[in-house]
């Protein structure tokens, strides 16, 4: 059985959540994938996407903060507790997951499309590639398909370690320049969490 991390909104904050006593509890959900509602609904509208991404920046910081490090995270290893709308978004799948030690770690380890460069490089890594996953979550969640998309696995790797994606016309004709910026890496392509307050543990590896 899957060991899931529930998170749920507090009144008067943006999605924060109540994680605290979930991490190891074993639940039966109802809501399915996160993946499967994207095929059902195409593209998430940047105030939808929003409302996902922010329980899961902050499902993630609490377990930045225990010293946990998820290193799978993708729309599969994300469910809805229930079927509603507005439901609870749960972490789940930690089998890749691993408890920070010194900070760095080496192992080659995640999903094709949503591992981070550093990994596929085959260099010391930090927590942020956490940050990474849910930099092309978040572009999919707005335009409806993948950042990082190659006929084969050898040419997809070698674009996601050069950090080249586009916003293409007309997927991403609509989007707000700030919807663009939560999905944006710098020059040394890691993902720019600033404006992500939540997320201040997120830094860049090497930072």
């Amino acid at each position: 059985m899957s060991t899931h991390l529930d998170s749920e909104g507090e009144a008067g904050k943006q999605a924060d959540l109540d994680v605290t006593e979930e991490l190891q509890s074993r639940r039966d959900v109802s809501g399915g994938e996160l993946f499967d509602r994207i095929l059902e609904r195409g593209v998430y509208t940047e105030k939808d996407a929003s409302l996902v991404i922010q329980q899961v920046l902050s499902a993630v910081k609490y377990l930045h903060e225990n010293g946990i490090v998820h290193r799978d995270l993708k729309p599969e290893n994300l469910l809805y507790l229930t079927p509603e709308e507005n439901s609870k978004i749960m972490i789940t799948d930690f089998g890749l997951s691993k408890m920070e030690q010194s900070g760095v770690m080496s192992t080659a380890c995640g999903t094709p499309g949503y591992v981070a460069p550093e990994v596929l490089a085959q260099k010391p890594y930090s927590k942020a590639v956490d940050c990474w996953s849910i930099g092309v979550i978040t572009y999919i969640l707005l335009c409806g398909y993948p950042p990082f998309y190659e006929e084969t696995e050898s040419k997809l790797f070698e674009k996601i370690k050069e950090g080249y994606y586009e916003f293409e016309s007309p997927f991403w004709d609509d989007i707000s320049e700030s919807g663009k910026a939560s999905r944006c890496e710098g020059q040394d392509n890691r993902l720019k969490a600033a404006k992500r307050k939540e997320l201040n543990n997120c830094h860049s590896p090497g930072s």
